[in-house]
């Protein structure tokens, strides 16, 4: 018999240890905990080193492994470098590719304005895999909403335009090295 198998992909949002992201990461150790007992889960983490100046040895997907390490009693794959969610996703599906797992579902755990991102790159990269997204809301104010607004159609245009895509790393580069 299948095993049947869950991936739960946790989107990194910062290296340091905020209370939003305690309690966003305590969601997905609320969600380990109450699935189906029959299934095995496999957390992956993803987040590079997006904090050059405030955590220049620390990865978003290591802090948040170390965390949820405390939590839940199951293995934790880390995706450390990705720097966009365009990245975050196609890091996560490497993973699974490598790694050979075959995931009856996969579970994403995200910001809320990133919803839209997150859902264009999954249907791309996990073609055939069952997925859903669960959300929490990282933001603090109307112009971290609004940015958000704005970038996302950038952001997914730069999937057809490889030169919007450059933009976007290189302005990630740029926000990286001044944080």
């Amino acid at each position: 018999m299948k095993e049947n198998l869950i991936v739960l992909a946790v989107l990194g949002y910062g290296c340091h240890l905020t209370e939003a992201l305690k309690k966003y990461l305590l969601e997905v150790a609320f969600f380990v905990r109450w699935s189906n007992q029959n299934s095995k889960i496999i957390i992956i983490t993803s987040g590079g080193f997006t904090n050059h100046t405030s955590a220049p040895s620390i990865s978003e997907a290591k802090m948040m492994a170390d965390f949820l390490k405390d939590y839940v009693f199951c293995d934790i794959l880390l995706d450390k470098s990705a720097r966009t969610t365009r990245e975050n996703i196609s890091g996560i599906h490497r993973i699974i590719k490598t790694k050979k797992l075959d995931p009856g579902e996969i579970f994403i755990f995200c910001d809320r304005l990133r919803k839209a991102k997150v859902k264009f790159f999954a249907k791309r990269e996990f073609e055939g895999i069952p997925f859903s997204i669960i959300t929490h809301d990282f933001q603090k104010g109307w112009k971290s909403w609004l940015k958000q607004i704005m970038a996302t159609p950038l952001t997914l245009a730069g999937f057809y335009l490889p030169v919007l895509y450059k933009m976007e790393i290189l302005l990630r580069k740029r926000k990286m090295i001044k944080s």
